[in-house]
């Protein structure tokens, strides 16, 4: 095969694979900004109040960072490419390889502290039964408010069960607990934020069972994505090497064929 139909071809590759790199990464820039950006998530929530506030922010740079990295290096893989210019090639493999280096650092970051943030979400999530309906914090109403939606969503009540709701002592009586948690809301008396209700007319259910499931799908996709993104890198890394010797052997054929 002549040289320059080899290089048509590495370029139409490089092409194809590079645009799935530009894709992925803008993914991760995203759900990065989406992290840092929507304070009403209820990721955000669970680690927005203690000592673990900061967990979120780094989390966010930390794809941010990985994302625009990709961004970026996906720009000049495209400029290589129309360009044939070794140095952008070179830059081009050394942003990837930071790239790689940062998702292997994310992937063993989540890996190894997947039970802490557990431990942290459940922290969150009791501290959030505590404080609901408190005269002292309306800042905190939208917190109370995703509450109120994840136990209408999993039809559960409370963390581990609908009892967890004892601990609260802002209801104007004992046996009230959140209208989120009834089964049905007749034979209800409505109040600001808890119902009085009937004896087993409240889910009995935990929320942590779902939200173990719903932490471990996201942590899942996430790790997916980026191993996906991976094995593209990987997969680049070898077209670009590839490419630069094409086009430095080209250089050197037309030096060669020069009067």
């Amino acid at each position: 095969m002549k040289r320059k139909d080899k290089i048509l071809i590495l370029k139409y590759m490089f092409s194809i694979f590079n645009g799935t790199f530009l894709i992925l990464g803008l993914l991760f820039t995203g759900f990065g900004l989406w992290l840092l950006l929507d304070r009403g998530n209820f990721v955000n929530i669970l680690f927005s109040t203690g000592k673990h506030s900061y967990l979120i922010a780094k989390t966010s740079r930390v794809l941010i960072g990985t994302g625009s990295a990709i961004v970026l290096a996906a720009f000049l893989g495209y400029l290589a490419i129309l360009k044939e210019i070794k140095c952008f090639v070179i830059l081009y493999v050394m942003l990837i390889i930071l790239a790689c280096g940062l998702q292997i650092g994310l992937s063993g970051l989540i890996f190894i502290k997947k039970e802490e943030i557990k431990h942290i979400m459940h922290d969150s999530f009791d501290s959030m039964i505590i404080e609901y309906g408190s005269k002292d914090l309306p800042q905190d109403r939208f917190k109370w408010d995703i509450l109120n939606m994840v136990q209408k969503t999993f039809t559960c009540c409370g963390r581990s069960s609908s009892r967890d709701w004892q601990k609260n002592k802002n209801k104007e009586s004992a046996d009230q607990i959140p209208c989120s948690c009834m089964k049905r809301r007749e034979n209800t008396t409505e109040r600001k934020w808890f119902c009085d209700a009937l004896k087993n007319a409240a889910h009995t259910k935990g929320c942590e069972e779902d939200i173990n499931t719903w932490f471990e799908y996201n942590i899942l996709t996430l790790i997916g994505i980026n191993f996906g993104l991976l094995a593209s890198e990987i997969f680049q890394l070898v077209l670009s090497l590839s490419f630069f010797r094409n086009i430095k052997n080209k250089i050197y054929a037309e030096k060669a064929m020069a009067p």
